[in-house]
């Protein structure tokens, strides 16, 4: 999606199931997920406008079912005033919601993180994301 340069308008974050290594059809269950996203928010650019972010037990299958008839609430509950509610929705282990926001350009930037160690196999990912309502070219971003 960010390779292909479309413009993202939407990101699903799972925290529990990573989403991999299933057995079954990972990419084709994310892509479930952000149609119906993409349905909830009236995205005119349809499921590749919504960007999916998974991190959690490896070898699990992502409960597609429950997940798309979850998006039509969650989606409700979006506001704009403030990210904390998404920074904390993202917590599993985590002590408190890593949240950073700064004015720039008359716009913001805003960051969130969350870590996830694993036991097993003794690795660690972490899911990041930086927002921005400033006008910024592609190109400068990167």
């Amino acid at each position: 999606r960010l390779a292909a340069g479309g413009d993202l308008q939407a990101i699903v974050v799972n925290n529990k199931i990573s989403n991999v290594c299933s057995g079954s059809d990972g990419v084709g269950d994310s892509e479930a997920v952000c149609a119906a996203a993409a349905d909830a928010l009236s995205l005119p650019g349809g499921a590749s406008s919504v960007l999916p972010a998974s991190t959690g037990v490896i070898g699990w299958r992502l409960p597609v079912g429950e997940m798309a008839e979850a998006v039509p609430a969650a989606a409700a509950e979006l506001q704009r005033e403030s990210m904390l509610p998404a920074a904390r929705a993202i917590m599993t282990t985590d002590r408190y919601p890593k949240l950073r926001r700064a004015s720039a350009a008359g716009g913001s930037i805003v960051g969130t993180a969350k870590g996830a160690g694993m036991i097993e196999p003794d690795m660690a990912t972490m899911l990041s994301f930086v927002l921005t309502d400033v006008a910024v070219p592609r190109a400068e971003l990167q």
